[in-house]
């Protein structure tokens, strides 16, 4: 599909390089096509920066859900233990047995 020449656009900091056909050189100024080029430069760095960006979000949306879900399991064993905890204390009161920390 793409044959012929390789062409190099140098624009101070744009290098870029397009495979044209002849038949593409032939219809375009040079002009055309630093323009053309700069413009797919540009906007295939615009489209990298976006998917950048996606992959960034979706990476903290992870970390979130990770965190959310230790936090949860966190707060269970603390609901587990304090109901623990309250059993343990009822069936002492319930066995005649003091509690030591509350000193009779």
């Amino acid at each position: 599909m793409f044959r012929g020449a390789q062409l190099i656009v140098n624009n101070n900091t744009l290098n870029c390089i397009g495979k044209l056909t002849k038949k593409d050189i032939s219809k375009t100024t040079n002009t055309q096509l630093q323009n053309d080029v700069r413009d797919w430069f540009i906007e295939s760095q615009q489209a990298k920066q976006r998917d950048d960006r996606r992959f960034e979000r979706e990476r903290e949306k992870e970390e979130w859900e990770v965190e959310k879900v230790r936090l949860e399991h966190e707060l269970e064993l603390k609901r587990l233990d304090s109901t623990r905890l309250f059993e343990n204390e009822k069936h002492r009161e319930e066995r005649g047995n003091v509690n030591p920390l509350k000193g009779t």
